[in-house]
């Protein structure tokens, strides 16, 4: 009975260990900000996740839904810090959405918005 506390035990803290290794990755950040208003167009757009994050697809939209040009430079590797550079933006309203393969192989999508103003 000692022996199978003590091998349960074991694999419990084993698994407790390897919890945040099967953890989904979350977006910690965003530039420009969620729902911000800004003066003049950002110069790129900024996604910041708490653990490694293969971005498969990134797009910006404007208020009609026209895709706007973005320069991506990660190669689809996972990345922690996810960058772009826009095509110019004129005064408006912005969408960017994403989908990704978090670490663990787990689909993640979310999205942010921006507005720039007139």
């Amino acid at each position: 009975m000692k022996r199978m506390r003590q091998f349960s035990s074991f694999f419990s803290a084993v698994f407790l260990a390897a919890m945040p290794l099967l953890a989904h990755s979350d977006k910690e950040s965003t530039i420009p900000a969620d729902g911000a208003i800004l003066e003049r167009a950002p110069t790129h757009i900024e996604m910041t996740f708490d653990s490694p994050m293969r971005l498969t697809m990134v797009r910006l939209t404007d208020a009609e839904g026209g895709d706007i040009e973005l320069q991506r430079s990660d190669g689809m590797a996972p990345v922690t810090q996810f960058q772009a550079v826009p095509a110019t933006l004129l005064p408006g309203a912005y969408t960017v959405e994403w989908r990704g393969l978090s670490g663990d192989g787990h689909p993640m999508q979310g999205s942010f918005s921006f507005e720039i103003a007139n």
